[in-house]
């Protein structure tokens, strides 16, 4: 209010004037003074509050910890250690290899116990463990057992139950702070700024981390170039691909030289190329760390740990290194058998039939997709080669494409410990077929499936016919079970306004405001629409085009005072620059008619200052004063005025409070109707909305299901308000339902504008706040078109309701609001023109309401169009044209993806996924270059066809994926699914197609049942037949005992589990699966791949993986994508004969063992020999198997190499080995390497 007074005044605000006294004594200074405290209060209540009542991730601290030592010094590292002493190794119930006495511990647990309040299950059961510095400890466990649950603690994320952690010295719960400044955590979902750099968000976090500002430029150039990241480094986030982002998340954990990583699953989403790039940056800078890796990847695990722990259902089950492990829980060898299609196969019982004559203690362990795992016992050792001989004559005929042998893995481990703690009780997996495995003896038996199980019908079996109503229906009870869960945002749009409401009634009560012609008289209406009043309450301002006259008679001046000035000024615009030259220092003016005679005081204006109150009197004394003089011709005559003002409270009645409860009304509806917001833009920026679409779902039916549950607050509302209206506890002309028609209709088109704009928004808060700023910004200029000073006339405010009304959707609710109001003080004066029957009329209540009815209309209508606007562009947006042969991403593309083109281009129509010419461009970048992000694919995939499609991360696999559901069309090219173009016929498409994305698209509020009773509804599966397909669903995909969780509540494998169901549901011809196994264990991994085989006979699946092991199992074809061109295509098979060489021999070398003496002495035995890859003690060679010109009469198959390994094993050093053909993983690799090159030079 200073501000304005001062500046109103002309003088402005200046330094000297903040110790000024204003009202009720209290000046600037004092307000300045007061913010500072409020701010600095208020800052320590924040930090205060959010240590003592922490959001959902934190650790509470004690109410009083400011006022302890401990946490502003910190428990010295002697004194934890104090407390905590490894325990000793007798009397532990699970198995544990000593550590050596050299290595010092540097994270020590002792007896870790987490248990969440709503359960009884402990998550972590007295965990306790020791790690060491410059090591890797590889944390297993199936899905849920309870690791990431441990990182969660010691980092602080949630609180410890019992027992405690001491890291560097300092315990978690005593020393957070401490324990904090040396951790780094790459997390298992990436939480990254979109708008900062990747080397904008490395330095941020080593500034963080507390490293010196003149080093941090170095050391985030290290991290960018150990990571690959140097052609991104000053890229936003947002450009990266899913690998570069681990890759980043990764590089945060390390920067800052934190001295212990917990690292969740980093390589999760990477390729296996990339993979290996986080392998080199994890290896070279273990030093003088401890590094807690958690992974499902055993090769991984395998490679990188120094120690592996196993947990099954919170508790550790052994601890050591890989080979102890093997050593203790190994079972001699296991023998891999690929499965193909492309001849009539034996039976899987006749194979394992005929491998038992060989060697009769052989038996098969899992029989999971396409592939067939084997354990040898050691004691059959000798009669391998055998074996290995018979399936290199007879496998093919046998419908064997590919076998390969190795000793005890660490998978072997993790599958028998899976076992030992498997039971009905725990339940870690269910099975749906018969299934061997090793009991805790070492000897094998045979785990049998339900029955119930085998005989359930399966969904796929199951069509649904879609249905509006059951759509509609689904989406509603969707509403409905969200609102029970979040039941406080649910109620807060009913429960507030009627308090507030409530409130103001009692307020307007107290008030015993009376209604009259006195109180209506004295009511201030300038601000009102003029339709409904009269010209004793409007009072609009004549100005016109006149211009201000010029003072003249400075001698009638002086006859008044002598001290007052008298200036001569030509022109207005000399008046306008006097004032303000001299605005400070004037109390007012009198300017005197131009036409005057000299000396004579015809007409006079006056000029005064607002600001000052009495200025209007002084000017009119001094023109008085002037005028005595004049008319009696002498001087020294004066009158005198006396100034005294009423007190201030009087303003207080200058606003009715009904006009204030009015307001209130108003504002109350715009805020209670913008929050539906939240929700709609957390389902689009999550792709939920995106995935129901997909689903077959209509846009009608989603947004009239919607609506339908956004209308009863809008109906309870705007009763309760109507009815608090037409009580008569407050003065009001307008009858109950014009006031309930008015307040449900504006309710209904501020609706349909949140629906409208709802998927602009990126952020759920920027979208609530923007739609409440655009409102009030509304109401602000639109009452201000109402203010006298802008408008000549009052006519002119009728343009602005006409005009404004269908394009601002809250004006006509304002309009109808003040005619409200203005005809209730009306009534009150007693006005005789006012008859309540004019209430309708197209210039009152009449225009508005018609008007918010068509906006309610059309805002649905145009929502409608923009959610199938793209498809309606793409039906009639001629393609671009781009040359067939248009192959600049300069790879080798093998013949058969050639055969293919002219296959599909003879005219085959049987394969019900048909892609020709695909070509997808993505707008040009900062570098003004266009993105292929596919580029000339062309591919028919038949019924009963598994197909996979592989490449690095950013290779267009999953922009392939996006065309086929619709996501993005393509640029060119065309793309058709079951006979229909998905450029003409998407909504019939989607009908057909059941899509797990690469990320989870749930809904946080529903849980795993209601997510299939949901979908089900979607997809028009009948209610009679819903219950079986989701019984069969939670107990097929293992989820039975997570039934009655939510999304957030489930491990990262069962999300996917439920992904995967769900695309599953109402039996579509066609599956799109994006990376469906990722962040799965290994024995989750195989059940899901008896899912996906189960369905292949009626299907065409489309796969996307990173696990050259699951497409190996799963696919009969398969595609490899290097810079969106398809470059080699066929069964894994044919892929593994033309691009591999020979036999892949991978070593585990002992410690201290020679790796260039192992691969030297090979060389020498089998003559070409190519070193593929070395990491730490791990090495990986191929063996050509062909004659060479050094060696011509070198021929030698599976067999001889396993039987030399045998026998050098001692002596070269080995602890493991194992033998395949060319892995498809090393096919992949070379293509990567294609890919990563292409990239480069872009």
């Amino acid at each position: 209010m200073a501000f304005v007074l001062k500046e109103r005044g002309g003088a402005g605000l200046e330094a000297r004037d903040l110790s000024e006294s204003l009202e009720n004594n209290f000046s600037l200074l004092g307000a300045y003074i007061m913010l500072i405290f409020d701010t600095l209060l208020y800052l320590v209540l924040a930090w205060y509050l959010s240590q003592i009542i922490p959001s959902e991730y934190g650790t509470p601290k004690p109410i009083l910890f400011p006022f302890k030592a401990s946490y502003w010094r910190g428990t010295s590292s002697e004194t934890a250690d104090l407390h905590y002493h490894p325990n000793d190794q007798e009397g532990l119930d699970y198995l544990v290899e000593p550590a050596p006495n050299n290595l010092k511990a540097g994270l020590s647990l002792r007896n870790l116990t987490k248990v969440y309040e709503n359960s009884q299950t402990r998550a972590v059961d007295r965990l306790s463990i020791d790690m060491y510095e410059s090591q890797v400890v590889s944390f297993l466990g199936h899905n849920g057992c309870g690791k990431s649950t441990t990182i969660s603690m010691l980092t602080g994320l949630i609180p410890i139950t019992s027992g405690d952690a001491i890291i560097d010295g300092y315990s978690v719960r005593n020393n957070l702070k401490q324990v904090r400044q040396r951790l780094g955590v790459c997390p298992q979902h990436d939480i990254l700024w979109d708008k900062l750099t990747v080397r904008q968000t490395l330095a941020l976090y080593a500034g963080l981390k507390g490293v010196e500002r003149s080093k941090i430029p170095a050391d985030v150039q290290k991290f960018i170039t150990q990571t690959g990241l140097l052609e991104k480094a000053d890229s936003y986030v947002q450009t990266l691909s899913g690998g570069q982002k681990r890759k980043l998340s990764v590089a945060i954990a390390f920067i800052g030289d934190s001295k212990v990583v917990f690292l969740d699953e980093p390589t999760s989403g990477m390729d296996p190329y990339s993979r290996r790039s986080a392998w080199d940056v994890i290896n070279h800078n273990r030093a003088g760390r401890i590094i807690v890796l958690t992974t499902h990847f055993m090769d991984e695990a395998d490679l990188l740990g120094d120690r592996i722990a196993i947990m099954c259902y919170g508790k550790l089950q052994c601890v050591g290194s890989s080979l102890f492990l093997k050593a203790n829980y190994g079972a001699g060898y296991t023998l891999t058998l690929v499965r193909t299609n492309e001849v009539p196969q034996t039976s899987n019982t006749e194979i394992l039939t005929r491998i038992q004559r060989i060697i009769p203690d052989a038996v098969s362990t899992s029989d999971s997709g396409g592939e067939i795992v084997v354990v040898i016992p050691s004691k059959s050792n000798g009669d391998i080669p055998t074996l290995l001989r018979y399936l290199k004559s007879n496998g093919k005929a046998m419908g064997i494409a590919d076998y390969g042998i190795s000793g005890a893995s660490l998978q072997d481990v993790f599958l028998r410990i899976m076992n030992q703690n498997n039971s009905p009780e725990k339940g870690v997996y269910s099975i749906s077929s018969d299934f061997t495995m090793l009991n805790d003896s070492g000897d094998l038996y045979e785990m049998q499936a339900p029955e119930e199980l085998k005989r359930a019908t399966p969904p796929s079996m199951i069509k649904g016919s879609t249905n509006f109503f059951q759509q509609w229906r689904a989406v509603f009870i969707k509403r409905a079970m969200i609102s029970r869960r979040r039941w406080v945002m649910a109620l807060a749009p009913i429960v507030i306004p009627l308090v507030l409401c409530g409130i103001g009634t009692l307020i307007i009560t107290k008030e015993q405001y009376s209604c009259s012609p006195k109180d209506a008289s004295t009511k201030k209406l300038s601000f009102l629409p003029t339709d409904l009043t009269y010209s004793s309450f409007i009072r609009q301002a004549d100005r016109g085009n006149a211009t201000l006259p010029v003072i003249l008679g400075g001698e009638l001046v002086q006859q008044v005072d002598s001290t007052i000035s008298f200036e001569t000024l030509a022109t207005p615009g000399d008046l306008q620059a006097y004032i303000e030259r001299k605005r400070p220092d004037l109390l007012g003016g009198v300017m005197m008619n131009s036409n005057a005679q000299p000396g004579k005081l015809s007409s006079y204006t006056i000029a005064y200052d607002i600001t000052k109150d009495m200025s209007p009197l002084a000017m009119v004394n001094l023109a008085n004063n002037m005028l005595i003089n004049q008319l009696t011709k002498k001087t020294g005559y004066t009158i005198r005025a006396v100034y005294q003002p009423f007190p201030s409270k009087l303003s207080d009645k200058d606003w009715n409070p009904v006009v204030l409860f009015s307001f209130l009304v108003i504002f109350m509806q715009i805020f209670y109707l913008t929050l539906p917001i939240l929700l709609l833009v957390k389902e689009n920026i999550s792709r939920a909305k995106h995935q129901q679409k997909i689903s077959g779902l209509s846009p009608m039916a989603y947004w009239l299901g919607n609506f339908t549950w956004d209308i009863l607050p809008i109906l309870i509302n705007s009763a309760s308000l109507a009815a608090i209206f037409a009580s008569g506890t407050i003065y009001w002309t307008v009858s109950f339902f014009q006031t309930f028609l008015f307040l449900f209709i504006f309710g209904c088109s501020l609706t349909m504008v949140t629906y409208l704009f709802s998927s602009r928004f990126s952020t759920t808060n920027g979208g609530l706040n923007a739609l409440l700023a655009f409102h009030g910004l509304t109401v602000f200029f639109y009452l201000s078109a109402y203010l006298p000073l802008y408008f000549e006339t009052a006519d002119a405010a009728k343009y602005i309701n006409y005009a404004a009304f269908p394009l601002f959707p809250s004006t006509p609710g304002y309009y109808s609001l003040l005619v409200m109001m203005n005809g209730f003080m009306l009534q009150c004066a007693q006005n005789p023109q006012l008859d309540p029957s004019r209430t309708w009329d197209i210039t009152l209540l009449g225009y508005p309401l018609f008007v918010m009815i068509a906006q309610t209309v059309v805002y649905f209508l145009l929502t409608i169009l923009k959610e199938n606007w793209k498809t309606i562009r793409a039906s009639y947006v001629k393609q671009k044209k781009h040359d067939h042969e248009d192959h600049t991403s300069g790879t080798t593309v093998s013949d058969d993806v050639y055969n293919e083109q002219d296959r599909l281009n003879s005219g085959s129509n049987t394969d019900l996924v048909q892609l020709r010419h695909l070509r997808k461009e993505y707008p040009k970048n900062a570098d003004k270059k266009i993105k292929v992000a596919v580029r000339d694919l062309s591919l028919g995939i038949r019924q009963g066809e598994c197909f996979g499609l592989l490449g690095s991360n950013g290779a267009g696999k999953t922009t392939t994926l996006k065309i086929l559901s619709g996501d993005v069309f393509p640029t060119s090219g065309e793309c058709i699914v079951n006979g229909r173009s998905i450029r003409r016929n998407l909504s019939s498409v989607r009908k057909t197609l059941g899509v797990c994305p690469q990320f989870d698209v749930l809904i946080n509020q529903l849980s795993v049942r209601q997510h299939f009773e949901f979908y089900c509804n979607i997809k028009g599966i009948p209610s009679s037949k819903a219950p079986t397909i989701v019984r069969w669903l939670l107990n097929h995909l293992n989820l039975i005992d997570h039934a009655t969780k939510l999304p957030k509540q489930l491990s990262g494998g069962n999300r996917r589990k439920l992904s995967l169901g769900i695309a599953i549901i109402g039996a579509p011809s066609v599956l799109l699966l994006d990376e469906p196994s990722t962040g799965m264990d290994p024995l989750a991994k195989r059940f899901m791949w008896d899912v996906i085989n189960g369905l292949t006979s009626e299907k065409s699946i489309i796969l996307t993986t990173h696990s050259m092991e699951e497409a190996d199992a799963l696919c009969s074809r398969i595609g490899i994508m290097v810079a969106g061109q398809l470059c080699s295509l066929g069964s894994p098979q044919h892929l593994k004969n033309k691009h591999g060489k020979g036999y892949e021999l991978e070593i585990l070398v002992c410690s201290g063992g020679n790796p260039g003496h192992i691969i030297s002495s090979i060389q020498q035995v089998f003559g070409q020999t190519t070193l593929l890859e070395q990491q730490c003690n791990r090495i990986r060679l191929e063996i050509s198997y062909s004659p060479t010109n050094n060696r011509p009469e070198q021929n030698f198959d599976l067999a001889d190499v396993f039987e030399w390994m045998e026998q050098m094993r001692q002596q070269l050093g080995i602890d493991d080995y194992s033998i395949s053909q060319t892995s498809l993983e090393q096919v992949f690799l070379n293509f990567a390497k294609e890919d990563h090159t292409y990239n480069k030079n872009e």
